[in-house]
């Protein structure tokens, strides 16, 4: 298959409007955005945007707003909509490919990456692990949502509680499904490098408990956090390892 680009893109400051923003049918769709979140885009899981990861940026960038429209060719329709589904939490190197091209196109940008340490979790064994042993040859809910990794996970609701069922899933399978609670970075520390079926259990009522709290994360967090206690981990906040990107030109978008 040959490599996915945007086909038209449309770049102008904003006038004051404001709409939703974000992947559409047919492409990318950011009104009234600061250019900084495009980049973001180019060099960060789609989950993951914080302006302090990109560093020697001009002001503009974090302030003046543009809309931006970039399309995706008819023939690529298919492709684009398997790129866009895939999890927001974790690295989609062929998505981010497309994002620094068109940044490089219309801004002429370049960029540089520097390692650094920044806000987030680290997962590790706490007491009395709760997993068991992967069954690949089982066969998944016809609700369950396969990953690239050939886990799967399937939601579920029941009285008093919601949560999610991992089938066959690594530890890289749980870190992306908690990343889109607790939107840091999470890094491995359990050395586990198996395969495991585990339910992720969440308790419907908002008792979380004053240490989970105290960090001043989501109720949905705290909760997810209080899943994983129960089956032996625990996150730890510190900060974890992240490539950060360095701008060493850019430009004001080029007219359309």
């Amino acid at each position: 298959m040959s490599e996915l680009n945007f086909d038209v893109v449309s770049i102008h400051k904003n006038n004051g409007d404001d709409a939703p923003s974000g992947f559409i049918m047919d492409g990318y769709k950011a009104v009234g955005m600061p250019l900084w979140r495009t980049i973001a885009y180019a060099y960060f899981p789609v989950r993951m945007r914080d302006p302090n990861w990109i560093r020697n940026a001009p002001s503009w960038v974090f302030d003046e707003k543009y809309d931006i429209i970039a399309k995706i060719a008819f023939e690529d329709a298919v492709a684009w909509q398997k790129l866009r589904k895939k999890p927001s939490s974790e690295e989609n190197p062929e998505l981010q490919s497309m994002f620094e091209k068109l940044l490089e196109d219309r801004c002429h940008l370049k960029t540089h990456r520097t390692a650094s340490e920044v806000d987030g979790y680290f997962l590790e064994i706490d007491r009395g692990l709760k997993i068991s042993a992967g069954k690949p040859d089982e066969t998944p809910p016809p609700d369950a949502i396969m990953r690239d990794d050939g886990g799967t996970v399937t939601y579920f609701e029941k009285e008093g509680s919601h949560g999610w069922t991992f089938q066959n899933a690594s530890v890289r399978l749980l870190l992306s499904f908690l990343s889109l609670f607790s939107g840091l970075p999470i890094r491995d520390k359990t050395n586990l490098d198996a395969r495991y079926d585990f339910t992720l259990e969440i308790p419907d009522q908002n008792s979380t408990g004053s240490e989970l709290q105290s960090e001043g994360v989501s109720d949905d967090f705290a909760l997810v956090q209080v899943a994983l206690k129960g089956l032996g981990f625990k996150l730890n906040r510190s900060k974890v390892p992240l490539s950060l990107v360095v701008i060493d030109h850019i430009e004001r978008p080029t007219a359309n």
